[in-house]
């Protein structure tokens, strides 16, 4: 009789393990993602890298009037902005009164200053990312995996020499604005990518 009950005991557990088992399993795949989701997206497409940016955890992307920026934003212009014929500018950017960042607009005018669209900026720090390429984390690796080859790759002296292209680029904007829609990466003698500015241009419709 105790052997029987024994056996009875050891199946009824054998049972258990294989069930919990089972239920950890399914729980494991119930919970990953997804392949499409965590698949990282590649290819150079200004569309999708427009409204790929993320400032401090808040997302944002460009181009976007001054007068769109939401109740937590705020502007004022850069002690180095000019009004001119060409309307181009540069205004501090804030986020509950935080600066967070310097924004190139365009469409800018003395007296209807709120017509300015932001149309350019650039992130240095590991807390920012534009289409997740990350200042001070990501690689120039990461960047040819993940676009292919620069369309122009431009080289100086300094912190980052050299600066990786891509998209249309503008080369006779001297003081107005770039009319370019791209990316350009500062990349340092590391290979660590910089900083990333992001340039979107679209005329204005009034234009």
């Amino acid at each position: 009789m105790k052997r029987k009950i024994l056996l009875i005991l050891s199946s009824l557990m054998l049972i258990f393990c294989v069930t919990a088992c089972s239920k950890q399993t399914d729980s494991s795949t119930a919970n990953e993602p997804e392949a499409s989701q965590t698949e990282e997206e590649k290819g150079f497409d200004m569309e999708r890298i427009r409204k790929s940016i993320v400032i401090k955890g808040q997302t944002f992307e460009i181009p976007t009037p001054l007068a769109d920026l939401g109740e937590e934003w705020t502007w004022k212009e850069h002690e180095n902005s000019y009004w001119g014929t060409d309307g181009n500018g540069l205004v501090y950017l804030y986020y509950k009164g935080e600066e967070w960042f310097i924004a190139t607009v365009h469409n800018y005018y003395e007296g209807s200053e709120n017509e300015g669209i932001i149309y350019n900026l650039t992130i240095d720090t590991s807390d920012c990312s534009i289409d997740g390429l990350v200042p001070l984390e990501s690689t120039r690796q990461d960047v040819v995996d993940k676009y292919g080859e620069p369309v122009e790759i431009f080289t100086r002296t300094g912190d980052y020499p050299h600066f990786y292209r891509y998209g249309t680029i503008d080369h006779d904007a001297g003081l107005g604005p770039m009319k370019q829609q791209g990316l350009s990466m500062g990349i340092d003698e590391n290979d660590i990518v910089t900083e990333v500015s992001i340039t979107y241009y679209v005329e204005p419709e009034n234009n």
